[in-house]
């Protein structure tokens, strides 16, 4: 999704009067993934501030401070994201989870595989992947769900 775009369905999103904590998380969301981190950190420190609980908000958070060179502030956010396991309420949650939980990836990829018992989305899929590699570890088959062993 370009910047553009994604600024066309925030404006939308602004229009049918989405709530306040979704709209800063969506434009959290949408600066970090654009590669603007330190723009992404204000909006997701608003969203935080407005649902503590949200594993969601806090996790993206976590994200946010690691890519914006904040590693000390990227591991107490995780490590507070982490204690929210209790707060899971869907699937994306739980991807959200293992997005905080990524540097304890045996964690982490517990909680991509619960994702998958309630939905099979493509983020999910690279997540899984990537700390497969990172951990060279099998990587289940994606359509299949068989596992498969990594090939270097």
């Amino acid at each position: 999704m370009s910047g553009e775009s994604a600024a066309e369905l925030i404006n939308q999103a602004e229009g049918v009067g989405i709530s306040d904590f979704r709209l800063l998380l969506l434009k959290g969301q949408s600066r970090l993934y654009a590669g603007e981190p330190g723009t992404a950190i204000g909006f997701l420190e608003e969203a935080v501030d407005l649902v503590l609980d949200s594993v969601r908000a806090n996790s993206t958070l976590a994200l946010a401070y690691y890519h914006g060179g904040r590693l000390m502030d990227g591991v107490v956010q995780r490590e507070k994201a982490a204690g929210l396991e209790d707060r899971v309420e869907n699937a994306r949650d739980l991807l959200f989870l293992a997005h905080a939980k990524f540097f304890e990836s045996e964690d982490a990829l517990d909680h991509i595989e619960q994702h998958f018992k309630f939905e099979n989305s493509p983020v999910a899929l690279l997540v899984r992947a990537d700390m497969a590699v990172r951990e060279l570890r099998p990587v289940p088959e994606l359509r299949t769900g068989t596992p498969q062993t990594l090939k270097h």
